[in-house]
C-alpha cells in the first residue's frame, strides 16, 4: 500500500542517491532500462538516481554503494544485505549475522541460500528472522508444540515490524489489485467481503472485511507464470489431461519463499452514539454451543447482520484519548438492552482511515453485514484491523497456517503462549493459532483439527468446528469443498478434472477471467 514511501525513506536513500553510479555506469544496457555486467547479471533500473532495481533473479533491490566492490543491498523480506563484484552470490546478512551463499541451481523458480553459519539452506522468507529457523522448523514438524508457536509468533514480528515510516512490513507487500487486475491496479487496500462469506449461500459473514498481501516471492511466481490468469489453469489442465498426469500431481507449487497475508478489518464510525462504535469479542464460548440438539451447523444461528455467536463486545472510544481502566457504557447487545460493554482506546488497535479513494469500496463490502453501518459510513471513519491469516510456505513437505485475532486481554489464556519480545505495539493486544500439517488434520481424540479466525468463521455454520488446512486443501480450478464445513482434507483424486493451486484460494477468487 505505501511502497512508495518504503522505498523512499530506506535508510540509506538520503545520502547514498548520488553514490550508485558504478552498478550503472559499469554495466552494458539498452535503452529500455535494462543493463547487465558479468558478476551480477541481468538488472533492470528505471531510474538510477532512485537507487531501485529489479533483478532477473532476485526481484527487487535497493541498491546502495560508492564502487562494485562495496555494495548494501535492500528489500523487503531480505533486510539488508552486503555483496560484491568479488564475493557475488555471496552476501552477508545483517540480519541474520551471516554469510550467505545463493544459489539457482537446484530450481530457478526455488532459489536456496547456504548459510555458512548455520551449515544449512535457508529460505528467502525466513532471512528477516534473527532466530535459527532451521533447527527451529526442524523441531516444530517434529511436533514441538512450543516451537510451533514460537515460529509464528517470530513470523508476526517480522510482517508486522514497523518500517522508518512507522508502517508495517506487510503493508508494503503486493495486494490483490496489484496481482489480479489486467493493468497492475494501485497499491491501495483492497477491501472486499471475504471469499467464503461472498460465495457460500448459507454464510452470513463475521460483519467483517478482507484484503490481500503478497510477498515478492509469491507475486512474481504469479506473474511469471500468468497464474493470475484463469487461462493458463485451463490451458494446464487440458495439458494433464493430455499427458495422463496422476491426479495427485495435477498441481503448482509456490516457492517456499511465498509469502500470503489475509488481514480481516472491522468498521468503527466516528459517531458519538456508541452503537456505531461495537467490537465484538470472542471468548472461545459461543452463544449457543453444540450439544446434541444444537449441532454444529446450527451454531451460532445466521440471523444477518449481527453475531449473535459472540458473547461480549466491548465499545471503542475513537478520540484517541486515554481510557481509565474500568470504564464502561450502556449499550444494546445480544438482545440486552442494558448490557454494560467495557471502553476500549482506538489506540489499541492497528487501523486504517477511510479515505475518498476507499470509501465506495469500503461501503460496498459491509453493506450486507451491516447495512446500517454502511449507509452512515464515511471519510474518517475506521477499519480496525482484528485478525490475519498467514499462509506461508514451508520448507518441508506438508502445509503450515496460524491465524490471529484481537483481544482486550491478550495476555491470558493459551492462545498468547510463546509471544516473543520483538512483537510491539498494538500487535501485542492479539491472539493466535497454529497448525503443522503434512497429513490428516487431527485432534487429540481423533477428531478433525478444529482452528479458525473467529472475526472470519465464528458466525459462519459450523464455523466453530472448522479448519483453515482443511478447506484449503480443496483450493483448485472450479474446485470448492463439498460443503462449507468440509471436515476432512481432499483426496488425492480431488483435481483429477482440475489443477490444484496449493491451497492458495486467491488462484481460484481473483484470477483474471477472458470476460475482464
Amino acid at each position: 500500500m505505501f511502497r512508495s514511501l518504503v522505498y523512499l525513506l530506506s535508510p540509506l536513500f538520503v545520502f547514498t542517491t548520488f553514490a550508485r553510479a558504478a552498478l550503472w555506469t559499469d554495466s552494458s544496457g539498452d535503452p529500455n532500462g535494462w543493463k547487465y555486467t558479468d558478476w551480477f547479471g541481468f538488472f533492470w533500473s528505471p531510474d538510477q538516481e532512485q537507487g531501485w532495481l529489479y533483478h532477473e533473479t532476485l526481484g527487487w533491490l535497493y541498491a546502495a554503494g560508492e564502487t562494485q566492490a562495496d555494495i548494501d543491498f535492500y528489500a523487503d523480506d531480505l533486510k539488508w544485505l552486503y555483496s560484491s563484484d568479488a564475493e557475488y552470490p555471496v552476501f552477508y546478512s545483517y540480519a541474520k549475522e551471516d554469510w550467505l551463499n545463493y544459489t539457482t541451481a537446484t530450481d530457478p523458480d526455488n532459489p536456496y541460500w547456504w548459510s555458512y553459519g548455520e551449515q544449512v539452506f535457508v529460505t528467502r522468507g525466513t532471512l528477516g528472522f534473527n532466530i535459527d529457523t532451521a533447527d527451529l522448523l526442524a523441531s516444530a514438524w517434529a511436533g514441538n508444540f512450543n516451537d510451533q508457536r514460537q515460529y509464528f509468533w517470530e513470523f508476526w514480528s517480522y510482517v508486522t515490524a514497523l518500517g522508518e515510516n512507522e508502517l508495517p512490513l506487510f503493508e508494503s507487500y503486493f495486494t490483490r489489485d496489484e496481482i489480479f487486475s489486467e493493468d497492475g491496479g494501485d497499491s491501495a487496500n483492497d477491501f472486499e467481503v471475504p471469499d467464503q462469506h461472498d460465495r457460500l449461500a448459507d454464510s452470513s459473514g463475521a460483519g467483517t472485511i478482507t484484503s490481500l498481501f503478497f510477498n515478492e516471492a509469491a507475486t512474481d511466481f504469479i506473474r511469471r507464470n500468468r497464474y493470475n490468469y484463469k487461462s493458463t489453469f485451463v490451458e494446464l489442465s487440458e495439458k494433464f489431461t493430455q499427458d495422463g498426469t496422476p491426479a495427485e500431481d495435477r498441481k503448482i507449487s509456490f516457492p517456499a519463499s511465498s509469502i500470503g497475508l489475509k488481514p480481516i478489518w472491522f468498521p468503527i464510525l466516528d459517531e458519538l452514539d456508541p452503537e456505531y462504535r461495537i467490537l465484538p469479542v470472542w471468548d472461545g464460548d459461543p452463544q449457543y454451543p453444540v450439544t446434541a440438539d444444537t449441532p454444529s451447523a446450527e451454531n451460532p444461528p445466521l440471523p444477518v447482520g449481527d453475531l449473535l455467536g459472540f458473547k461480549r463486545a466491548v465499545v471503542v472510544d475513537v478520540t484517541g484519548d486515554e481510557v481509565p481502566s474500568g470504564t464502561t457504557v450502556t449499550i444494546s447487545w445480544n438482545g440486552d438492552d442494558a448490557y454494560v460493554a467495557d471502553v476500549v482506546s482506538i489506540n489499541e488497535f492497528y487501523t486504517q482511515t477511510i479515505t475518498e479513494d476507499d470509501l465506495t469500496e469500503a461501503k460496498a463490502a459491509i453493506a450486507r453485514q451491516y447495512p446500517k453501518l454502511a449507509v452512515k459510513l464515511k471519510v474518517g471513519d475506521f477499519f480496525l484491523l482484528t485478525g490475519m491469516h498467514i499462509l506461508p510456505e514451508a520448507e518441508v513437505a506438508g502445509k503450515t497456517v496460524a491465524t490471529f485475532w484481537w483481544h482486550p486481554e491478550p495476555d491470558f489464556g493459551p492462545y498468547s503462549g510463546q509471544r516473543l519480545d520483538s512483537v510491539s505495539g498494538v500487535f501485542r493486544n492479539f491472539l493466535m493459532q497454529t497448525f503443522f500439517a503434512s497429513g490428516e488434520p487431527t485432534e487429540f481424540d481423533g477428531s478433525p483439527y478444529v482452528i479458525f479466525n473467529p472475526y472470519l468463521e465464528a458466525a459462519d455454520a459450523g464455523g466453530t468446528a472448522s479448519s483453515c488446512t482443511v478447506c484449503h486443501s480443496y483450493a483448485g480450478l472450479n474446485n470448492f469443498p463439498p460443503d462449507p464445513d468440509p471436515r476432512s482434507r481432499a483426496p488425492d483424486d480431488e483435481f483429477a478434472d482440475s489443477v490444484g493451486t496449493d491451497g492458495w484460494w486467491s488462484l481460484v477468487f481473483e484470477v483474471i477471467t477472458d470476460s475482464e
